[in-house]
């Protein structure tokens, strides 16, 4: 066959000799390359992922049934953004961030609450679901068109109403040093984390690349980062907040943790919290050990505890943009001081002192409700208003 005659076999076999045909050609290509914003993909992202941890809730390696260890790891979803999540700075656009955080978090959140959802419909007869409630991102570098990230999920801490979730976008190559849910896989030595010598600027934003904090981290090579940086493959950080309901009545977190059999055995003087009516002030009720609860701890303190004293020692060591910049860190477990048999086995108080770390977020996100109270409305006038395309 000849040059000739394979040309047009090619463009028979494409239609590219019929009217329109190569701009057919080129509007598929153009829809291959941007598949994964395509209409309805989101849906079909956020579901597949829901259905795969709702198929794979009882098999041997699970979250919930390899027991609290599992319940501060992250989850890692791997993406790219295609040229319709670019802006006009040729790197991913802020506002793509939330929409691809909707597709981790949900993993997250399914993976490890799926089952204290199903046991609390079977307990009290009502179906339970969990809710966005509020999102805040901080932006440190940009990200290419087409270029491979990981989004790292993992539980942040809870209180009485809210479960917090950090996400950390993340350059593609940090290896954890296992996969609990994936014991089959091997990890392999990632790559070595780069100097950085000044701020970079993501989505049009200067973000500042150090912080008088003292934490430390090791990266991937097992080498120690800068003590005064987060990891240098941080591209975002994302901190959301989730609320468990039951039509209008507001499930406790550790409820459904417990349920999930994510939590070790209680203290005796320690109780989970009881269902939530809507009408109940949660900022001030008394916590089951006496005391005034804060807005983010949700009466969940230990008393006298070493977790107690570790959170006090923490609230005099930071400042709060420090405490902002530790708390965003990726979770690395805790092995220091601890005798290797037992780095495993999570206590209660093990579990209350890495929650009470978050707690720091959680604190300074809730504060932002008062944003709500800015609004000036009818009360003051305004600049104008202005079209944006449909409006």
């Amino acid at each position: 066959m000849g040059v000739t005659e394979m040309r047009a076999l090619v463009f028979r076999y494409l239609g590219l000799s019929t009217p329109g045909g190569i701009w057919r050609v080129i509007a598929i290509l153009f829809a291959l390359m941007n598949v994964k914003n395509l209409p309805f993909v989101w849906h079909i992202r956020l579901f597949s992922g829901l259905l795969t941890h709702l198929l794979a809730r009882h098999p041997p390696f699970h979250p919930t049934t390899t027991g609290p260890r599992a319940l501060f790891q992250p989850l890692i979803t791997r993406t790219r953004p295609p040229l319709f999540e670019i802006d006009y700075n040729i790197h991913k656009s802020n506002s793509t961030y939330f929409s691809d955080a909707d597709i981790s978090r949900t993993q997250l959140v399914s993976a490890l609450c799926l089952r204290g959802i199903e046991k609390f419909r079977r307990v009290h007869g009502k179906g339970a679901k969990f809710m966005l409630g509020g999102v805040s991102c901080v932006f440190r570098r940009e990200i290419k068109p087409y270029k491979r990230y990981e989004m790292w999920s993992r539980v942040l801490c809870w209180d009485r109403k809210w479960l917090y979730i950090v996400t950390h976008f993340v350059k593609d190559g940090v290896k954890p040093t296992g996969y609990t849910l994936q014991p089959w896989k091997t990890a392999k030595k990632g790559k070595k984390s780069p100097k950085e010598d000044t701020p970079s600027v993501a989505n049009g934003h200067a973000s500042s690349s150090s912080s008088p904090t003292s934490t430390t981290m090791n990266d991937a090579s097992g080498s120690a980062a800068s003590p005064a940086q987060p990891h240098p493959f941080i591209f975002a950080s994302l901190v959301s907040k989730y609320v468990f309901k039951a039509n209008r009545l507001t499930i406790p977190p550790d409820q459904i943790l417990e349920g999930s059999g994510l939590l070790p055995p209680k203290p005796p003087s320690t109780t989970l919290h009881p269902p939530t009516p809507p009408t109940t002030n949660d900022s001030t009720s008394p916590t089951p050990l006496g005391g005034t609860r804060t807005p983010a701890e949700g009466g969940m303190s230990i008393e006298g505890s070493a977790a107690a004293v570790t959170t006090a020692s923490m609230l005099e060591k930071f400042t709060s943009h420090e405490a902002i910049d530790a708390s965003l860190r990726p979770f690395t477990d805790p092995g220091e001081g601890v005798a290797e048999d037992m780095k495993d086995t999570w206590s209660w108080e093990r579990v209350e002192e890495e929650r009470k770390k978050g707690l720091w977020i959680a604190e300074l996100m809730n504060g932002m409700d008062g944003l709500h109270h800015e609004f000036s409305g009818e009360t003051k006038p305004a600049l104008g208003v202005f079209r944006d395309f449909l409006g």
